[in-house]
């Protein structure tokens, strides 16, 4: 799994991850048949990666790669989800605005790898501007504080 880390220093631990209670129902990892079923499924995986990609500070997932980790593996259960399932949930994701497929349409690339959005560029606009805000109220309370 190809993972971004944007912590200052990389010794730092990153917090335990709990999975859901859905992660240890063994249908989790079956396509369901039913179109509404499969829906509320896909909503689940999609919830579940995003949790997981942000407690984990991964930005960018390789599903070849990824189907032997934890995410996709429940190693207690012995069940994981398929190449073709996770394909199809990512899909589900990159219509919701939650992941985006790397790399170009008829290059052999694509289905490979996916931007996953556990903030979508308008909730990480929100907080950058927060920060800013932030930091510019701060900055000047500072520089109050270095006239006296």
């Amino acid at each position: 799994m190809t993972t971004t880390n944007t912590s200052t220093s990389p010794n730092l631990p990153l917090p335990a991850f709990s999975f859901p209670r859905d992660y240890f129902f063994p249908p989790f990892f079956t396509r369901q048949p039913q179109r509404t079923t499969f829906h509320a499924q896909c909503q689940k995986w999609s919830s579940l990666i995003q949790a997981y990609c942000r407690a984990h500070r991964v930005w960018k997932l390789s599903l070849v790669d990824a189907l032997d980790t934890d995410l996709f593996y429940n190693r207690r259960l012995g069940k994981r989800l398929s190449m073709a399932d996770a394909r199809e949930v990512v899909e589900f994701m990159r219509r919701e605005g939650r992941a985006e497929w790397i790399g170009k349409p008829g290059a052999g690339e694509e289905g490979s790898a996916v931007w996953i959005w556990w903030r979508t560029p308008e909730e990480w606009a929100g907080a950058i501007s927060e920060w800013v805000s932030l930091g510019l109220c701060l900055e000047r309370r500072l520089a109050g504080l270095h006239e006296y």
